[in-house]
Formats: structure tokens, sequence, C-alpha cells
């Protein structure tokens, strides 16, 4: 089997994805921080990828998005619910 890219590349410790459990299939996600609309797909094993890097977990992606120490994905994120309608995707967990 070949290696992956580097870019594909993602550390899971042997656990699954954060977003493994909530999603079914692929989805976007998105995020306005300053001034910018920035965009991820979530893939259908929970994996974000964001700017070509694949992260475990939405906080690993908010981080790299917003360029900081760290950041509460679940809260930075949003997904689209249904056409139109964009929610926190803290909001899967509590649905």
């Amino acid at each position: 089997m070949a290696p992956q890219a580097r870019s594909e590349r993602v550390r899971l410790n042997g656990r699954a994805p954060a977003l493994a459990k909530y999603v079914k299939g692929p989805m976007t996600l998105r995020a306005r921080y300053k001034g910018r609309l920035l965009k991820a797909r979530v893939r259908p094993d929970g994996r974000i990828r964001f700017e070509k890097v694949v992260y475990s977990s939405p906080s690993l992606a908010g981080k790299a998005a917003c360029k900081r120490v760290s950041c509460n994905g679940w809260t930075f994120w949003q997904y689209e619910r249904a056409p139109g309608d964009w929610v926190l995707l803290d909001k899967l967990r509590t649905s």
C-alpha cells in the first residue's frame, strides 16, 4: 500500500475522529473570521479537510483556520442543517 501524501496524514492515536459518530456523509463547514468566509469539508469518516490538510477534530481545524494556539471548533464552525440554515456545529452534539 502506498504511503499517504503529507497533506493527507492525520494523527488519530487509535481513536475515531471527533465527528465520526455525527456524520453519515460528506458535508461542508463554514466560519466567518476577521471578515473572511472560511470553508472546510467533513469526510464521510468524520475527518475534516481545511486548506489541503486533514484534521481529526473541529477544534484542530479551527485552530489552523484562525492561526491561534487554541480554538473551540464546535462553536467556531457552522454546518448547513437545511438549505440556507447554517447552525453551530455544537448543535450536532445536542440534537
